[in-house]
């Protein structure tokens, strides 16, 4: 029974450990204080490089967690945080050997975010982020009529859809 006990203590420090600075336990985990998106940057609070723990202080417990191996044989590991019916932030590390890894993607495809040139989710078009950005680097499509612009020098991807070419998603990548 003892070692119950103990192993009982243990995982109740590990947990709350875990938790960010500041929450109760049962409530949700805090929300980003802000919604702009810094292109080769930052995705609200979250910024490229940051630690996982540094992540967890911010905005707690990821609702689901997911990983594969990538090509180069590192593991790409996701925290996906809900931001309302149907959207996600999802935030990215790829850990290889003998690397701690820091956050190497953000993408989010949150109505409230806004890029710090005023392409807003949603409410931008492909016009808006030609006007904004300048011709992309290169075009792909992604399936069910949208298309990626990729902007990999600016440290930024959009995905566009529909008719209008609507923004739906952002993606924040390092600058190359």
């Amino acid at each position: 029974m003892r070692a119950w006990t103990l192993a009982l203590a243990v995982l109740i420090v590990a947990v709350a450990a875990l938790a960010p600075a500041g929450a109760q336990p049962g409530t949700r985990p805090p929300q980003p204080a802000n919604y702009i998106i810094v292109p080769g940057h930052a995705v609200g609070d979250i910024q490229l490089g940051m630690t996982q723990q540094q992540v967890l202080n911010r905005l707690g417990m990821p609702d689901e967690i997911s990983n594969d191996r990538g090509g180069d044989g590192g593991l790409n590991v996701y925290w996906i945080y809900p931001q309302g019916e149907r959207t996600v932030l999802v935030i990215s590390w790829t850990k290889r050997q003998n690397d701690a890894g820091g956050v190497d993607f953000i993408f989010t495809d949150a109505q409230n975010y806004v890029t710090s040139r005023g392409v807003a989710m949603g409410n931008s078009n492909f016009r808006d982020i030609l006007q904004h950005y300048g011709a992309p680097e290169r075009l792909q499509g992604g399936g069910r009529g949208s298309v990626m612009l990729y902007y990999e020098a600016q440290g930024i991807r959009f995905r566009v859809e529909g008719e209008g070419g609507r923004v739906t998603a952002i993606t924040v990548v390092p600058r190359k």
